[in-house]
């Protein structure tokens, strides 16, 4: 997703990670951060989303990821 949005915006592609022990300890000195280590569960792995049912039960045409990055970018030109 961060890939899609800098080629949109035709900026370097450059991402950090921190491990979830620096942000065990990071969270002693941002307390407003303590809950991020609980839920780095949702993290650590892809979630896949079928909306095929939702799509046909609502008459809804689902935005791809790709449509999705180019209409946010417009909206901050």
């Amino acid at each position: 997703m961060i890939a899609m949005f800098a080629e949109e915006m035709k900026v370097p592609y450059k991402v950090s990670i921190l491990h979830t022990w620096l942000i065990k300890i990071i969270v002693l000195f941002i307390p407003f951060m303590k809950e991020l280590p609980e839920m780095m569960y949702q993290y650590d792995r892809d979630y896949i989303f079928n909306s095929d049912k939702f799509n046909k039960r609502f008459d809804f045409k689902t935005t791809t990821y790709q449509d999705g990055v180019k209409e946010t970018i417009a909206l901050t030109k």
